[in-house]
């Protein structure tokens, strides 16, 4: 918690839905602690689902450019103007009852008056290639739930494309870089609650074929090319958004607060490795992503492998 009470009337207001990278805002307050501004196409750090990295970049002040070496989520509480910063959080994200803000934290102290206009730039590679890795990571989990829907002996939360949810039930951390990303996911404790075919007998054939199976179902999907949609509830920070995309069995859906690509042609190349952890109690998914090149696309075919995959996957069900 930080001792200061800015005026902050709706919270902040974010562009980077829509794949803004630069803006001119006006400067709601200003600490030690870093920045608030009106609206911004700044991405923060999330500390309770701490998934996507912040955007850096720099903010024009009078004229000066002065670096954000990181970007935080914020909350002003209502009536006390409380400013509460990133892990010291008391409530969940969107949680009513507070303001919540993007705070961009700059590499050195500078005194903004409440009031002034400043102009705000996000480093576009670094996002475009974090953008990419989060998409990818979307697709990994879809293709996990499809990979391992015909395992589960007992019937479990679906997906936005019918299948088992087990990327959302069970996962347990999920780290994105500009390289690629590595989920983890509870097993014992998933197949417990769904009835489902991962226990210790199985795993390791399992582990064996996931990743190339996962792999594969990216690259058909990565074939089409498909626009991305990221619908939000509102224009505020706090409001819900969803990322969408239409691929060959359906429009997938899933509940995000990341930035993510403009169509799946700016995934270059992806492939998925699937391992235990050393307790054997969870399953780790890591993946290698390549971005394009901005304002190029690069189709990536599919391994064709689908056969056999499935002939391994059925060889292992109960």
């Amino acid at each position: 918690m930080t001792e200061l009470s800015p005026h902050v009337a709706n919270g902040t207001r974010v562009t980077f839905p829509a794949g803004a990278v630069s803006g001119a805002s006006c400067v709601l307050a200003s600490g030690p602690w870093g920045l608030i501004v009106d609206q911004t196409p700044f991405h923060p750090f999330n500390a309770r689902w701490p998934d996507q990295p912040s955007d850096t970049g720099s903010i024009i002040v009078a004229g000066r450019p002065v670096s954000v070496v990181d970007c935080q989520v914020g909350a002003v509480e209502f009536g006390s103007g409380r400013l509460v910063i990133g892990p010291d959080l008391p409530v969940s994200h969107g949680a009513e009852g507070w303001h919540w803000v993007v705070v961009h934290v700059l590499d050195r102290d500078v005194d903004v008056p409440v009031g002034s206009e400043v102009s705000l730039w996000v480093e576009a590679g670094r996002r475009h290639e974090l953008s990419a890795v989060h998409t990818a990571r979307h697709l990994s989990g879809l293709a996990l739930n499809t990979m391992l829907a015909s395992l589960w002996s007992q019937g479990m939360p679906a997906d936005s494309l019918g299948n088992p949810n087990f990327d959302e039930l069970a996962m347990s951390s999920s780290a994105v870089t500009t390289h690629g990303f590595r989920d983890t996911y509870r097993i014992r404790t998933l197949s417990a609650q769904g009835g489902g075919a991962l226990d210790a007998e199985h795993l390791d054939s399992l582990v064996t074929i996931l990743g190339m199976a996962v792999t594969d179902r990216i690259h058909r999907w990565l074939a089409r090319r498909a626009p991305i949609r990221l619908v939000a509830a509102g224009p505020y920070l706090a409001d819900p958004r969803a990322w969408e995309c239409d691929l060959a069995q359906g429009t997938a859906r899933v509940v995000c607060d990341g930035t993510h690509t403009a169509d799946l042609g700016v995934i270059a190349g992806i492939e998925v490795t699937a391992a235990l952890t050393e307790s054997r109690t969870e399953l780790a998914l890591t993946g290698s992503v390549t971005a394009a090149a901005p304002g190029t696309r690069r189709r990536t075919g599919p391994y064709r492998a689908a056969r056999h995959i499935h002939t391994g996957l059925m060889a292992i069900r109960h």
